[in-house]
């Protein structure tokens, strides 16, 4: 027995499978967590400082408010990341400014606003800006560091 395919029909497979090709080669490639395949959300968009951990508890204001989280321990200070589709950031941010009380101890108080631009990249879920790399979760980005080596060892943005 003979089974002929006709050449309409190639036609409509070879169309399908460029349909899928391109289907395919345009959707981001999903990363793995934990042996799962997970796509990325999107990572541009508007992100709050929500975390910036120390080692040890800090006092930066002098004013009896010590906390591991240096926004508890000073409630002025914030940083805003505007990621854009494009590749470029804005960054506005409340400059820190260093005195000296009295008795000789270093205050640390909220000064002016800062603005800055920059550039970040994507591989994966690792979103690097200039030379920090940020791990992309759900709506945050992670910065997690060395607890031995450096006096923040936690950095997170989250979205707003």
């Amino acid at each position: 027995m003979n089974t002929f395919i006709s050449l309409s029909s190639v036609k409509q497979l070879i169309s399908l499978l460029f349909l899928l090709a391109i289907f395919y080669s345009c959707n981001p490639d999903p990363i793995t967590d934990q042996g799962i395949y997970v796509a990325l959300p999107p990572v541009h968009g508007t992100y709050q400082l929500s975390v910036m951990q120390t080692n040890n508890p800090s006092n930066l204001n002098d004013k009896s408010n010590t906390a591991v989280n240096l926004l508890d321990a000073l409630p002025c200070l914030y940083v805003t990341l505007i990621i854009k589709e494009d590749g470029t950031l804005e960054t506005s941010y409340t400059d820190l400014e260093m005195n000296k009380d009295p008795e000789g101890n270093y205050v640390f108080d909220c000064g002016p606003e800062r603005r800055s631009t920059g550039n970040w990249s994507l591989a994966a879920n690792a979103l690097t800006i200039d030379d920090v790399t940020y791990l992309v979760k759900d709506n945050q980005l992670i910065d997690a560091r060395n607890r031995d080596t450096e006096l923040i060892d936690l950095v997170v943005f989250t979205r707003i």
